[in-house]
């Protein structure tokens, strides 16, 4: 009596770990977005209005030729620290994942490792590229209507 091979799936640890880091980088960027976020922060209209202060602040130091503030390191807080680890552990997916393919593990597993790291690197590229592009065009809209509000 011969012994039946064990699945072709528990041969494939690197894959396996790929599609779980995978899937854990995903639910951080996902639960962070759309539940996020976590650390207390000002209102979108004080933010804007700070962004836009600046903005003019600074252009009146360059017209008149003084020099600029030193830049001041933001501090790390939650939602910081889950924005860099959320895309961090997608490329270490993807990695782990090519490991499994060199490894010559199943195709299959490797490839929804890799699809699943991928997208959770993508989801936060997308959604910056949005958010970043939408802020654009409110501060051009704010910064031409400057005049009008102040006066």
């Amino acid at each position: 009596m011969t012994a039946e091979p064990a699945p072709q799936h528990l041969h494939a640890p690197f894959a396996l770990a790929g599609i779980g880091l995978a899937a854990l980088a995903m639910a951080i960027a996902l639960i962070h977005t759309f539940v996020g976020p976590f650390a207390p922060t000002q209102s979108i209209e004080v933010s804007i209005g700070e962004i836009a202060a600046g903005i003019r602040d600074s252009a009146q130091r360059a017209l008149l030729g003084q020099e600029q503030p030193a830049p001041v390191a933001r501090a790390w807080d939650i939602d910081r620290i889950l924005r860099a680890v959320a895309p961090t552990m997608g490329v270490f997916a993807i990695v782990v994942a090519l490991v499994g393919m060199i490894r010559k593990e199943p195709a299959k597993l490797v490839l929804c490792g890799v699809a699943f790291g991928a997208m959770a690197v993508m989801i936060q590229v997308l959604l910056y590229a949005v958010l970043l592009i939408a802020g654009v065009v409110l501060l051009i809209g704010i910064m031409q209507n400057l005049d009008s509000i102040l006066g």
